[in-house]
C-alpha cells in the first residue's frame, strides 16, 4: 500500500530514501519526533529533493529508531496474543487492530508522500 502510494506521488520505491520514509509510515508515530531522536533535523515541507539529499549516515540512523519503534510496539502485543485465545473474540479483537494499524500507516502515506508533509 505504502509503495503504491508512493509511485503515484512520483516517488521510487526502490530508492532507499523513499524506503525509510516508508518505514517510518509504519510505525504510525509521529515522524518528526522519530527524526529528531536519531539527531536529524526535518522541516515540515518534505520535496523530492530534500528526500534525495538525505546523506547514507542519516538514513541508518533513521532506520535504527524505527527498529527501535518496531520492537517497543510489537512487544508490547501481549493483549492481542490473550485475545487470540478464544478464536471468536480473537478474530473480532484482531481484526479491530488490523483496522485501526492500518488507517493509521495509510493516513501517514498519504500525507508523505501525496501531501510531502513530515509530522
Amino acid at each position: 500500500m505504502i509503495a503504491t502510494i508512493a509511485i503515484i506521488g512520483g516517488y521510487n520505491p526502490s530508492d532507499d530514501e523513499v524506503q525509510s520514509l516508508a518505514f517510518l509510515c509504519l510505525t504510525g508515530a509521529s515522524m518528526s519526533k522519530v527524526c529528531r531522536e536519531a539527531g536529524i533535523k526535518f522541516s515540515r515541507q518534505l520535496t523530492t529533493n530534500m528526500i534525495k539529499k538525505i546523506p547514507g549516515e542519516a538514513l541508518k540512523k533513521i532506520n535504527q529508531k524505527v527498529a527501535q519503534r518496531f520492537i517497543t510496539k510489537f512487544g508490547t502485543t501481549g493483549i492481542i496474543n490473550l485475545g487470540k485465545m478464544v478464536p471468536v473474540v480473537g478474530g473480532v479483537v484482531g481484526a479491530g487492530f488490523d483496522f485501526v494499524g492500518t488507517n493509521v500507516i495509510a493516513k501517514k502515506s498519504l500525507q508523505v508522500f501525496l501531501d510531502g508533509v513530515i509530522e
